[in-house]
């Protein structure tokens, strides 16, 4: 079984799923973590996209401009063998592709990565929906 979790330190988990920079992806047999892998996470916008001349702070901004949410599918290509998906919080289009790409999650304020994987094997982690927006 693989669980993947998202991270900007590789330890924390991200309070939101689309800000996250990589992917910690635990590997799980018979209800013990065997590994970690730590993966780069696509970003939505690609590495070098800008708004215009002056470019634009993708950790600050809300979306809510005229992107489409197309690329979401993309942002998932790393974790898409993975069994569940462990985040802090996450926006309803990003819900709707792991949906789609059959992958549960599980939204936490445990920020612990061990701790909330841990507590998802023992069927402890509860899910958390005020923290989709």
């Amino acid at each position: 079984m693989k669980i993947a979790t998202v991270s900007e330190d590789a330890t924390t988990l991200c309070m939101h799923f689309g800000r996250a920079t990589k992917y910690v992806v635990f590997d799980v047999e018979n209800g013990e973590i065997l590994g970690r892998t730590v993966l780069e996470k696509p970003s939505r916008h690609g590495r070098h996209h800008q708004h215009g001349p002056e470019g634009h702070d993708h950790h600050g901004h809300d979306h809510a401009h005229g992107h489409g949410h197309a690329d979401h599918g993309a942002m998932l290509d790393p974790i898409r063998d993975c069994d569940a998906v462990i985040a802090g919080g996450m926006g309803r289009p990003m819900q709707q592709h792991l949906a789609a790409a059959n992958l549960p999650v599980v939204m936490t304020r445990e920020t612990d990565l061990d701790a909330a994987v841990r507590a998802y094997l023992a069927g402890t982690l509860a899910h958390d929906a005020s923290l989709l927006h």
